[in-house]
């Protein structure tokens, strides 16, 4: 069972990272390189701190089953709760302003 959850929590993930990378309407190979800009400058807008601890939890419960990578994944939440970036985007959503996020 908890290789099926695995599983599909993978395929959530990879949906959403497509979704939100792709832009719709790109079928052919000269829009690639705008695509790739376009997905670059979304990712670009948050947290380098955010983006490494994201980058090390998908590297980390690649093969693990889900109740391990979600335990892991919470101990990665705490760890990235006290770099400054995350302080900084809870406070923007309550003063419903953009984050500032300088990688600290």
């Amino acid at each position: 069972m908890t290789d099926t959850l695995s599983l599909a929590r993978s395929r959530h993930i990879a949906l959403k990272s497509i979704r939100a990378a792709r832009p719709a309407g790109t079928t052919c190979a000269g829009q690639l390189l705008d695509a790739a800009y376009q997905a670059a400058r979304l990712m670009a807008r948050h947290s380098p701190v955010a983006l490494e601890f994201e980058k090390r939890s998908l590297k980390e419960i690649e093969y693990l089953n889900f109740r391990d990578g979600y335990t892991y994944e919470q101990g990665l939440f705490g760890d990235v709760s006290a770099y400054r970036d995350a302080k900084d985007v809870v406070n923007a959503a309550l003063e419903k302003r953009s984050p500032n996020c300088s990688g600290d």
